[in-house]
């Protein structure tokens, strides 16, 4: 059993399991964005149907009931076509992929070397975990989950090469992605003017693990309760019951195992969360266009082994749902059979499901770029294809320059308290270093475009040979190019007005 340093709590960790269930959103997401927990797949919002058939004898005829005229029946339940459509995945991951988070880039005006290895410090910590791609996986848990969260903690290592030249200290520090679809209960406390003054993360480990890997009986199976409060200076770790380290907690109670002293200044989460999720306007539309395409498939079924209709004496039966279809033997001078052709239009449904799919798209800002819709809008060039996706710059833009946004600039603002905690030489420049963040307009790919942009602008006069070629998507590193073009040229014409 590892020793853990006892503690008195400050905090009361039922309280902030209280208050944190009060702050998060209440929003059911997991029956809508799990395609099998749809309501098509309820039986008691769409029921089984009910088929009620003659019990016959061995003689064809129907067995008649104890008063001799009315027949004995069977009834057997058929269970209807459910299908269900993960249009709220689409609607979530096209909307993320229009928010274009991957190609976040920082800004920033040092005053002095100083400032400069500051923000040099700041970009390796965001290269070292790979925010960049992160900040996507967020986006896509908290449209889908409706919550998430970023922890940053630190690690000691036996070197600095992870910082590179930029500083010397063995230290690194690690972010964690939390979301309740990773065993996490996200727990954000909140005072009266917004700002979150506490933060619980409930989440559980193996006993085994616990105890260091040691087999005990039946230990793989158990599991333990915890709960990892975090303040601006503290963070306070609970375990429930008496399988806590240390054994002194009972039943359902926390047990305090753990304080550890955090040197930030600030929370180290970034918490994010939405009340609704982006389809919540046309969830039922959704549900409808489910119910009609799951109708229509019934109706396939149905009418797609052709039924035989006769008369005369033959001993034919109805088809039910998914018979093919059976020879019937006709007697008699008039016998006669013949098909019956389905001859109903489908124009209204096909109506009703084209009028569903475009208000879903249209109310949720989401393009419908499907193979078909995209053949259809023929070769259009990048900017042209901007404007048919207005819409879906409208809807990003909101999410980057409202609440999303700020909680990037947030998670800049607590990157810098990390280092200035970790590395003193460097804390004065992280204070007076400003940084801010942009995230580009997702766009598609049109060479053509670009390489033609920065010809008019170079030859205007507005730009230089070098910038031209960073924004033509040619080259990789200018300056290697700039170099390898002036050993291609003639000693007499090595002047850049020629290049």
């Amino acid at each position: 059993m590892k020793e853990t340093k006892q503690a008195q709590a400050v905090v009361q960790p039922k309280l902030i399991e209280e208050m944190g269930k009060r702050a998060a959103p209440t929003y059911e997401v997991k029956p809508e964005i799990n395609p099998d927990d749809h309501a098509i797949h309820d039986e008691q919002k769409r029921k089984k149907k009910a088929i009620v058939k003659k019990v016959m004898g061995a003689d064809g005829k129907p067995v008649m009931m104890a008063d001799g005229q009315t027949p004995t029946t069977q009834t057997t339940y058929i269970d209807p076509a459910r299908l269900s459509l993960s249009l709220q995945d689409i609607i979530v991951t096209r909307r993320v992929a229009f928010m274009n988070l991957g190609k976040v880039k920082l800004f920033a005006e040092p005053a002095d070397t100083g400032e400069e290895r500051a923000f040099a410090l700041l970009q390796r910590l965001r290269e070292n975990n790979k925010v960049a791609f992160k900040e996507s996986e967020i986006a896509n848990l908290m449209n889908r989950e409706l919550q998430a969260a970023k922890l940053w903690y630190s690690t000691d290592t036996n070197d600095a090469t992870h910082w590179g030249e930029y500083s010397a200290v063995k230290k690194n520090f690690k972010m964690q992605i939390l979301a309740p679809s990773k065993g996490d209960t996200l727990l954000p406390v909140f005072d009266n003017h917004g700002d979150m003054v506490y933060f619980g993360r409930g989440y559980e480990i193996d006993a085994q693990q616990e105890d260091g890997g040691g087999a005990s009986g039946g230990g793989a199976d158990k599991k333990i309760k915890c709960l990892d409060v975090y303040t601006i200076d503290k963070l306070y770790r609970f375990q429930q019951g008496a399988a806590a380290v240390g054994g002194s907690g009972a039943g359902e109670g926390w047990t305090l195992i753990d304080t550890v002293d955090l040197p930030y200044g600030k929370i180290p989460v970034i918490y994010y969360s939405k009340d609704r999720p982006i389809w919540a306007n046309v969830q039922p539309l959704i549900e409808r266009l489910e119910t009609v395409i799951s109708n229509f498939a019934d109706t396939n079924d149905y009418h797609a082994s052709p039924t035989l209709v006769f008369k005369g004496a033959s001993g034919a039966q109805a088809q039910e749902k998914g018979e093919s279809g059976k020879a019937v033997l006709l007697t008699g001078e008039h016998a006669d059979a013949k098909y019956v052709t389905w001859d109903q239009s489908v124009d209204a449904v096909k109506l009703e499901i084209d009028t569903l799919v475009n208000f879903i798209y249209s109310l949720t800002q989401t393009p419908n770029i499907s193979f078909e819709e995209m053949k259809a809008l023929g070769n259009l060039s990048g900017v042209a294809f901007d404007r048919v996706f207005i819409d879906a710059h409208l809807a990003s833009r909101r999410e980057i320059e409202g609440g999303y946004g700020e909680l990037i600039q947030r998670g800049i603002n607590l990157e810098k308290a990390l280092l200035a905690s970790m590395d003193t030489s460097v804390s004065g420049a992280m204070q007076t270093l400003s940084v801010t963040f942009e995230a580009p307009h997702f766009q598609l790919e049109d060479l053509d475009a670009d390489v033609g942009l920065a010809i008019k602008a170079k030859d205007g006069g507005l730009i230089s040979v070098e910038t031209a070629m960073g924004i033509s998507g040619l080259v990789t590193n200018v300056q290697d190019e700039m170099e390898r073009m002036k050993g291609e040229q003639p000693a007499d014409s090595a002047d850049d007005k020629n290049i």
